[in-house]
């Protein structure tokens, strides 16, 4: 449930691979079936925690629906807020190690909904929705830099380059820079185009943060320095710039 979650919120084509590639009878089978009300296009949607998740869709013209994960080791509260006064007709958390659907009540604002989330499991919410209700589209395209499974030495700076072109930053509204990595966090320095970059990961291996549309060029820089001192294995397994268009 948690892989599932994290893919659909961070890669959305490869929780589709997944799914395609997993029997019924597997756990991923299990949590697909338990996720059943989350299909149809992907909406846009926000976390003020790292270690929150939130993804959702609109498996109709009528309705919405969304999941909430606390991949944390601890209970979190959580405001989930939606786009105008949406009442939820379905309220169910789903606990990773049970593997099921429990009814749940919380508690509705002039927002939207506030409750407790236990660790490491997922709140889904199914909302009926106004005709009227604003639709756009937001595309997303991924750039990657050349190379995987680059291993950071000490004094040996490692530099990667990332080509835009001028079709693919026209009309660009956001960026992301998103890595794949492990144990970068507080052991490596980073710069973006020659300035410096604070890159903090979380436990997750697959890191996203923003930048600044002004700071992409036709060429992108990206250069790793180990820090002083540290003895750890750090690789670079994968680097890339996810370039955000809104219609």
């Amino acid at each position: 449930m948690r892989d599932i979650v994290h893919l659909i919120d961070v890669m959305p084509d490869k929780a589709i691979h997944r799914a395609s590639h997993e029997a019924q009878e597997s756990s991923d089978g299990f949590a697909f079936r338990l996720l059943k009300p989350l299909r149809g296009e992907l909406l846009t949607t926000t976390s003020s925690d790292p270690r929150v998740w939130v993804v959702a869709t609109a498996p109709s013209e009528k309705t919405w629906c969304v999941v909430v994960f606390n991949d944390r080791p601890t209970e979190v509260q959580f405001d989930l807020t939606t786009l105008g006064q949406l009442r939820a007709s379905q309220t169910v958390v789903i606990e990773d190690a049970g593997l099921v659907r429990t009814p749940v009540a919380l508690e509705q604002h002039n927002r939207g909904y506030a409750g407790l989330l236990k660790p490491k499991s997922v709140q889904q919410f199914v909302f009926d929705v106004p005709a009227q209700a604003p639709r756009g589209v937001i595309r997303e395209q991924q750039v990657p830099a050349s190379g995987v499974l680059h291993e950071l030495a000490a004094g040996k700076p490692l530099m990667l380059e990332i080509a835009l072109t001028p079709e693919q930053l026209a009309g660009v509204t956001g960026a992301r820079l998103r890595l794949v990595q492990q144990n970068l966090a507080r052991r490596v320095d980073v710069k973006f185009n020659g300035e410096p970059l604070a890159v903090e990961p979380t436990q997750s291996w697959l890191h996203e943060q923003p930048l600044e549309v002004k700071s992409l060029r036709a060429k992108n820089t990206l250069q790793f320095t180990l820090r002083e001192g540290v003895a750890d294995k750090v690789t670079i397994n994968a680097a890339s710039i996810v370039l955000v268009t809104k219609k």
